[in-house]
């Protein structure tokens, strides 16, 4: 019993580790891309097009700290994650004349149709007389689901390969390596 109290809470921990990694860094790292290396002009259009990528770079980064602790239910923290994106894309309102699966795929995948000139700036400049709420809406949902979906898979790749790959410190290689006759 008490194995599998310590397995939830420390899946729970990892679940949260997630969660912050893709909330926080996610919309950091996009917003230094898009500032110091990119130089685009409208952050927010920057944070959508590339949330995929930065979503699995983050992950996979968060994850790897995962070689200090080893904890082998961290693998399987992409399930929340998805098994909520998949209510989601369940759940989801289309029209009349759409194909609920479509739509709901477009809704969430995909940037066609979100106007970007009303989104609020990442730098704090809103133009109040140009912001469509359903592309804030949109933009909020990504946020909140499809990022998180793929930060835990890549979280949970790294947090296995940092459990079945062999690694050294460096300094334990140096040591054996000075220590021979």
């Amino acid at each position: 019993m008490k194995s599998i109290v310590k397995n939830i809470g420390i899946f729970l921990l990892h679940l949260i580790a997630v969660y912050i990694s893709s909330f926080q860094f996610t919309a950091w790292a996009s917003w230094f891309l898009s500032k110091f290396i990119f130089h685009t002009a409208h952050t927010s259009e920057f944070i959508l097009v590339h949330l995929v990528a930065n979503a699995l770079i983050v992950g996979f980064f968060a994850g790897t700290f995962n070689i200090f602790m080893k904890h082998r239910i961290a693998v399987f923290v992409w399930t929340a994650p998805i098994v909520l994106l998949i209510y989601k894309l369940y759940i989801f309102q289309a029209g009349v004349f759409e194909s609920h699966l479509t739509a709901a795929m477009q809704y969430y995948f995909s940037t066609v149709g979100m106007n970007f000139a009303g989104l609020p700036s990442v730098d704090g400049r809103i133009d109040f007389g140009s912001i469509d709420m359903a592309s804030v809406r949109r933009c909020v949902d990504q946020l909140d689901f499809v990022a998180p979906a793929f930060n835990s898979i890549s979280y949970s790749l790294s947090c296995w390969l940092t459990l079945k790959v062999p690694w050294r410190l460096k300094t334990e290689s140096i040591n054996r390596h000075n220590n021979k006759p």
